[in-house]
C-alpha cells in the first residue's frame, strides 16, 4: 500500500482502524488506489463513507469523504462512520436506547474534521 498523506485519526474509543479524510474526489480515488481496490461506486455526490478491510494485515480504514465542504455533509457522512464503527465492534445502534457511544463517535469525527478544514495553512 503506498502512503497516503491525508488527514487521519484512530477511531475513537476503539482504537479498531484508521479515518482518512477526504476533502475532494481525487483524495477520494487516491484512498482506493492506496488499497488496491477499484471504487465501484463512483458517481457524482457531495460526499461518501465506506470501510475498507486489509485481510492481509487486518487493518481496517473508513474513509469519510465531503466533497462539497459543507458541514451538513461532513455531519452525514460522519454518522454512517459511526454506524459502521459500532457494526464493527458489536455495538448496537436502537432508537430505544441513548446510544451515547454513537454520539460520542459522531463528536470525535466532527470534531476532527473541524480541526482539519479550520487548520491554518
Amino acid at each position: 500500500m503506498m502512503k497516503l498523506k491525508l488527514p487521519k485519526m484512530r477511531v475513537p474509543l476503539f482504537n479498531c482502524g484508521t479515518i482518512y479524510f477526504c476533502q475532494s474526489k481525487q483524495e477520494w480515488e487516491a484512498c482506493f488506489a492506496a488499497f488496491n481496490v477499484i471504487d465501484r461506486d463512483n458517481r457524482s455526490v457531495s460526499g461518501s463513507a465506506t470501510t475498507l478491510v486489509n485481510h492481509t494485515t487486518g487493518d481496517t480504514a473508513y474513509l469519510l469523504g465531503v466533497f462539497n465542504n459543507d458541514v451538513s455533509t461532513a455531519a452525514h457522512e460522519a454518522a454512517h462512520v459511526a454506524f459502521y464503527i459500532c457494526r464493527d465492534v458489536g455495538v448496537t445502534v436502537s432508537a430505544e436506547d441513548s446510544n451515547e457511544t454513537f454520539c460520542y463517535l459522531v463528536s470525535n469525527i466532527m470534531e476532527f474534521i473541524g480541526k482539519t478544514v479550520n487548520k491554518p495553512e
